[in-house]
Order: structure tokens, then sequence, then C-alpha cells
């Protein structure tokens, strides 16, 4: 908001001037289409189909694209199950914490990545990712190059 002042956390209307701006910005009544019809984002609310939500709205409308970064050994297993035998239903919720969103523009220059399995649309990165200053950006560059200053923070 252009109105902003300093947030004061502790107080409960700050919450409420929250939710009531970011509503004023929403057209829940925004006719969409969907399986051969027309319907709208808060009739797809009221009928508890969140899924269809999810896919048809999004309150940030940002060109992005996510890819899974191979944190630990236990996305490395869960991605090598995935190759082998496709998405199951929780393989998305589990991935959640390891996935970030990279410009589009961004996504497409990446040399190291490689799509889990063909078909799937899910893209993991396949070169190194630094725990304290993250994904590399700099010039597009794909291979981070761990500096042992950083790792005593």
């Amino acid at each position: 908001s252009d109105n902003f002042e300093e947030a004061h956390l502790h107080e409960p209307g700050i919450f409420k001037r929250y939710f009531e701006e970011m509503y004023s910005i929403v057209d829940s009544n925004q006719k969409i289409k969907l399986n051969g019809g027309e319907t709208t984002i808060q009739e797809l609310r009221k009928d508890w189909s969140f899924r269809d939500v999810g896919e048809n709205f999004k309150l940030i409308k940002e060109d992005t694209t996510p890819i899974v970064i191979q944190y630990d050994d236990e996305v490395k297993g869960r991605l090598k199950a995935i190759e082998g035998r496709g998405l199951w239903s929780g393989d998305r919720a589990f991935l959640q914490p390891y996935i970030i969103s990279l410009p589009t523009r961004v996504f497409n220059k990446l040399q190291h990545k490689q799509e889990v399995k063909p078909g799937l649309d899910l893209w993991m990165w396949t070169s190194n990712y630094d725990p304290i200053r993250g994904f590399p950006l700099e010039d597009n560059d794909q291979a981070v190059i761990l500096d042992p200053r950083f790792l005593n923070w």
C-alpha cells in the first residue's frame, strides 16, 4: 500500500487492514473457463475445489518456473524414485521445501538443469547449491564455488 506505516505486529488491526487491502485487489467473481464451461474463483471455493483455484488463480502474476534443489540425500532419493516410477500423490508436497521459483527468462538460460523424467515438467538443478548463499544467479553461472570464509557464520 502507498500509505504503509511502520507495522506494529502486536496490534490485531494490522492484520485486518492487510487482508482488507489484499482482498480489495482480488476479483473473486472474475469469470474463468474450466472444463468447457465458465465459473468463478468464488464458486470453486464454495465447492471446495481448491486444486482448481490454485491452478487458475495467482495473486502474484509472475512468470516463474519451479526447479527442485538437490539439497540433501532425502530429496535425491525421492527424485531417483520419481525418475523410475513417475509422480505419486505425495511427491509434490514432499518436494515443496526443496523448490525455488526462478524467473522463466533465467530458468531458460540455465545449463545445469534436467527434467526428472521426460514429460513430467518437473525440473531439478544438477549443479552445486550453496547452503548459505543459495542459488547462483551471477552471469547465469551454474557452478557455485564453495568459499570456506562463508562456512563459519
